[in-house]
């Protein structure tokens, strides 16, 4: 009888580490499975660098075709936008970031996050300049010194684009 109690406590511990073990997932899976439902699935990005604009297509399986029911993050900065989803992958425009590197995340129904790139390297694209940029300024023509409170004229010339 005690023997029969200690082969069923050993695999009542067995059968306890199999669905333990089933639950806890690298971050590229789901957390929990469900019976008859297929998790979601994010490919990790195979890019060396993202720049400012940039569309980029992340591809899975199994993903949500709802808006809002994903959300990427580059670095902290959420105001990334969607362009296309699908289940197979969605595309995204690499927002404007100060950071010189950039780690990418997804979260998928507010409950499962994967980590799509990490420590990638960055670029923001440079703004074309303004009108009061584009100022030409000629150089000041005899004049050897400048004294403290004197008067100067400076003629310029406005280029516009």
């Amino acid at each position: 009888m005690i023997a029969g109690l200690v082969i069923l406590g050993i695999v009542a511990a067995i059968v306890y580490e199999a669905v333990h073990d089933s639950w806890s997932s690298p971050k590229n899976i789901l957390k929990k499975e469900m019976p008859g439902v297929v998790p979601a699935f994010v490919t990790p990005l195979n890019l060396n660098h993202f720049i400012e604009g940039d569309t980029v297509t992340i591809a899975g399986n199994n993903l949500p075709e709802n808006d809002h029911s994903i959300k990427v993050k580059f670095n902290d900065n959420s105001d990334v936008t969607i362009s296309r989803q699908a289940t197979n992958g969605f595309d995204v425009i690499v927002p404007h970031l100060t950071a010189a590197d950039v780690t990418v995340k997804v979260l998928i129904n507010d409950s499962s996050e994967f980590i799509v790139a990490s420590n990638i390297p960055y670029t923001a694209k440079i703004p074309p300049p303004t009108v009061e940029q584009v100022v030409q300024v000629f150089p000041l023509r005899r004049l050897n010194k400048v004294i403290e409170g004197q008067n100067l004229i400076i003629s310029s010339l406005i280029h516009f684009l």
